[in-house]
């Protein structure tokens, strides 16, 4: 048996990715924790050893932080969820602002730059616009029901996972991110399901019928519902899928899946129209939305005029500019910018998206734009036909992964005057950006906060041509 290691009196001094905290001892060396808060002083119990620091878990307490608050959910202790609900938002921000600039200046080894304060929502409660919930016959049992209770036993429940485990599900009674009919439609889906012995889905056995439900909703009050099942059973889902509009009339699109797979993940799945124009529009300033099933578009609606209006403010347009967007999506930021600049061109790989797209150029009146569907960096090769087209500024909002070698090296070569990087993932925004600060430099840096709660942090960077 291996001897215990705890390392005494250790300084929590910020957050990292997935819900950890970054904690020092009084020796110097660096541990990753979970379950404790910036400002904690803990004696931690090592659980693994890498290279340049450790990872651990709380023995014991010393003290605790002054910013530590009451989380508002009921789920807090074991839903994999909000992360931070238990310490201050005024503290939660202050550390995100520390992690971008962290980021920045470690991986990019950018030596000064504007770092503008981080933007804060009013509200860091019921600001989600997309939420799903897993039904399962797997309960997780939680740190106040273990006494007594058989860690194995199936039951129905719907909600989400606990960090760390996909084979259990946390069962939710009310969720606190969610504005509109979320909990409402997620509870009597359960009890009816309940109440007709409809198995749920098992993910261990990869049986039962019912595996997961999408909820997505707009600022006006539209509402899309994706149930997913696993096997065709149309008696039961047509019972079903009815009795979920009679009692929520105000669905106003309601969509299903057959998933046969293992995975709950739904791209490439073919969604089936129940009832509803098979869309939501939602509305940022002065422009209208069509969102789709898969479409990508920001989580946090109330945060998404003040991203879009920093994006636009960096890009300095006076109307005589061509513009780039990669990664553009169902052409969000495409169409808020497009009304600003001569032209501007969307980069998408998606082809629904790129539909999307364009009927949101339709919708909006806007006839300026264009856009081209593809791998980006597979377009971004053929450069050389678009030469009439070439970009005073670029705007590129790439997945969480950042941008491959080949389109950071693409977009040197084009030497557009300004760059404009939004991102969700500082490490990978860093890493990228410093690769091209041979040519470019960092101007100004903008964080938005639009995942309160999680260690998530939304980054505008501004580059502009050395």
């Amino acid at each position: 048996m291996k001897e215990k290691v705890v390392l005494e009196k250790v300084r929590i001094i910020g957050i990292a990715d997935k819900g950890k905290a970054i904690g020092r001892d009084e020796e110097g060396r660096v541990v990753l924790v979970n379950d404790v808060v910036p400002g904690d002083v803990v004696h931690v119990e090592i659980t693994r050893k890498k290279k340049n620091y450790w990872y651990g878990k709380p023995y014991r307490f010393v003290s605790y932080s002054d910013e530590r608050v009451d989380p508002l959910c009921k789920h807090f202790e074991d839903c994999g969820g909000c992360k931070w609900q238990n310490l201050s938002y005024s503290a939660q921000l202050h550390f995100k602002e520390i992690v971008v600039r962290d980021a920045l200046e470690r991986i990019s080894k950018i030596k000064q730059a504007d770092y503008k304060p981080i933007i804060g929502v009013e509200d860091p409660y019921y600001y989600r616009n997309k939420l799903e919930y897993t039904f399962s016959n797997r309960k997780w049992i939680t740190r106040k029901e273990l006494s007594g209770i058989n860690n194995n036993q199936t039951a129905y429940v719907a909600g989400f996972h606990p960090a760390g485990f996909f084979n259990k599900v946390v069962d939710i009674e009310t969720c606190h991110l969610q504005k509109g009919d979320s909990n409402a439609i997620r509870n009597f889906i359960k009890e009816y399901c309940e109440n007709r012995q409809l198995p749920l889905y098992d993910p261990v056995r990869h049986n039962g019928w019912l595996r997961n439900v999408i909820v997505r909703n707009t600022m006006t009050g539209e509402q899309m519902l994706i149930v997913s099942f696993s096997n065709e059973n149309m008696a039961e889902r047509e019972c079903l899928l009815k009795s979920i509009i009679d009692t929520f009339p105000q669905i106003t699109t309601l969509l299903y899946v057959i998933n046969t797979t293992k995975n709950a993940d739904l791209s490439g799945a073919v969604f089936h129209l129940y009832s509803g124009p098979g869309y939501i529009v939602e509305e940022i300033g002065r422009f209208k939305y069509k969102i789709g099933p898969q479409s990508f578009f920001q989580t946090n609606s109330f945060q998404t005029k003040r991203l879009f209006d920093v994006i636009k403010d960096f890009a300095s347009l006076t109307g005589n500019e061509t513009v780039w967007d990669l990664y553009s999506g169902i052409g969000a930021i495409t169409l808020y910018l497009a009304v600003w600049c001569k032209k501007i061109f969307g980069f998408e790989e998606v082809p629904e998206a790129v539909k999307l797209s364009k009927e949101n150029a339709h919708i909006n009146g806007i006839k300026n734009v264009t856009f081209f569907q593809g791998d980006v960096k597979e377009i971004l090769k053929t450069t050389t036909d678009l030469t009439d087209k070439m970009p005073d500024v670029i705007i590129t909002d790439p997945p969480r992964i950042g941008m491959h070698k080949e389109v950071v090296d693409h977009i040197k070569m084009i030497g557009p005057r300004r760059i404009i990087y939004v991102s969700c993932n500082p490490a990978t925004q860093a890493r990228d950006i410093g690769c091209i600060l041979d040519d470019y430099r960092l101007v100004t840096s903008q964080p938005i906060d639009m995942f309160p709660h999680t260690s998530h942090v939304e980054n505008v960077a501004l580059l502009e041509k050395m």
